[in-house]
């Protein structure tokens, strides 16, 4: 019986290795077809890629399916790794031009509260970068351009675009700025961030004020230039035609004095008529005295220049006008020792220091204190018309302590027929003619005046 049962038992185990064989051959039996079956198609479509993608998948699913997801995966890999670097290269060029560009950048809320700021932010409004304490921008501003203004014309324009405004420093200094502002907006439209870009224009501010205070100085000297050059043109129609008239003038009274003079000679010093006959002889010298004014004026002389000692010409001269100074008049000659030879017309010169010292007379009615004082300068010491004169100068002063000359009536002494003397005292011919001679000199005249306390007429003559 033991026997039986062990035959049986040896059958089955043999029959299972026959099935277990006969698998394997099925197996390999399908793998050789679909191989002949796959290099048979293979012959008939040279191209792999003229084969329909299921049949391919299908016969190379065994062999090629795990290459395929694992080249897949390797490129997907690949190209994430790339796009990554792609990002971090960009944010680090975003970033680097964020902290490195001269102006201020400010990313902030809606709210005022600082996101970020770049390191010239920081520098314009005085904080340390390294250290903020700045947290927000809404109480930065100050003036018209407040924060809450800034977000009504963004909620108007939809941005900021070149606004002048100022603000506070850490330190309160305050700063004049130049900015722009757009919105950052959400996918629902609404507002979350504000991207502001400033800049310092302080200084700028500054250069513009100055350039346009230069700029109303020189157009107030053209302006002053064009009323010279109109006064200039309307002197010279007026000398032309004074100088006619006074030439015809002179004439008459050339015959006119050769009566007088005759009639004079003609009749004894005991006559009734004599005294009125040396009366009519005065008037017609005062007369001629003003014809060779008024010619003077209406043409320039030819300037006869000579070397002298200025000092010695005023005070001889001076010496020579004794009967002109009353006796309540306290005449006082300062003269440098130090001052020099000078290069002048001394009949030009005398004329000109003759009309001072009148003026200066005539503006004391009772009494004073009558100066005239010589003083030498360098160059670069004296401003005429603004600017410094580059060479020596001499400069002579009539000075009095006499009635003074209004402010409003200094600017026009030197017009023709200008006067605040009495008619029978003046023709307004004396400064004018003065001017005319001293400029041809090469010379200019500075006035200082004030009412009650006296007159100052300088003469700038260029040193030899």
């Amino acid at each position: 019986m033991l026997n039986r049962d062990n035959s049986i038992k040896q059958i089955i185990e043999e029959l299972n290795i026959l099935r277990e064989s006969y698998q394997n051959a099925i197996e390999e039996n399908n793998i050789l077809r679909n191989q002949l079956i796959y290099e048979n198609l293979k012959d008939r479509f040279q191209d792999e890629d003229s084969l329909d993608t299921s049949h391919y998948l299908y016969f190379e699913a065994e062999n090629r399916s795990f290459d395929y997801i694992q080249k897949l995966l390797h490129d997907t890999n690949n190209t994430y790794q790339k796009t990554k670097r792609e990002k971090v290269e960009t944010e680090e060029r975003y970033r680097y031009l964020f902290e490195n560009i001269a102006v201020g950048i400010a990313i902030t809320t809606i709210d005022g509260d600082l996101l970020d700021l770049n390191q010239a932010g920081y520098e314009i409004l005085g904080y340390d970068c390294k250290n903020p304490d700045l947290t927000s921008f809404k109480n930065i501003y100050v003036g018209e351009l407040s924060y809450r203004v800034m977000q009504e014309k963004i909620r108007k324009f939809g941005f900021l675009s070149d606004q002048i405004g100022k603000i506070k420093r850490k330190n309160n200094e305050i700063r004049v700025i130049k900015l722009s502002t757009i919105p950052n907006y959400t996918q629902n439209g609404n507002i979350s961030e504000y991207y502001t870009i400033f800049q310092d224009i302080s200084k700028y501010r500054e250069k513009m004020t100055k350039y346009k205070e230069e700029i109303r100085i020189v157009e107030k000297k053209l302006m002053i230039t064009q009323e010279q050059l109109i006064q200039s043109q309307k002197m010279d129609a007026i000398g032309k035609i004074v100088g006619g008239i006074a030439h015809d003038y002179n004439n008459q009274l050339s015959i006119m004095l050769l009566n007088a003079e005759k009639i004079q000679s003609s009749i004894s010093d005991n006559e009734q008529n004599h005294e009125f006959i040396i009366d009519l002889y005065d008037a017609i010298l005062n007369a001629k005295s003003h014809t060779r004014d008024l010619l003077k004026f209406s043409r320039k002389r030819v300037v006869k220049p000579q070397l002298v000692n200025i000092n010695q010409l005023i005070a001889d001269y001076v010496t020579s006008l004794g009967l002109l100074f009353r006796k309540d008049i306290d005449k006082r000659l300062i003269l440098d020792k130090n001052i020099g030879n000078i290069t002048i017309d001394v009949t030009n010169f005398k004329h000109v220091l003759l009309n001072l010292i009148n003026n200066a007379i005539d503006a004391m009615p009772s009494e004073g204190t009558l100066s005239i004082i010589t003083n030498s300068h360098d160059k670069n010491q004296i401003v005429n018309d603004g600017k410094l004169v580059p060479e020596d100068l001499i400069e002579i002063t009539i000075s009095d302590t006499g009635e003074g000359i209004h402010k409003e009536n200094i600017n026009h002494i030197f017009e023709a027929f200008f006067t605040t003397k009495k008619e029978e005292k003046g023709t307004g011919l004396g400064l004018a003619i003065v001017k005319n001679l001293i400029e041809q000199s090469d010379g200019f005249i500075k006035v200082q005046s004030e009412v009650g306390i006296g007159t100052s007429i300088s003469i700038f003559l260029p040193k030899t």
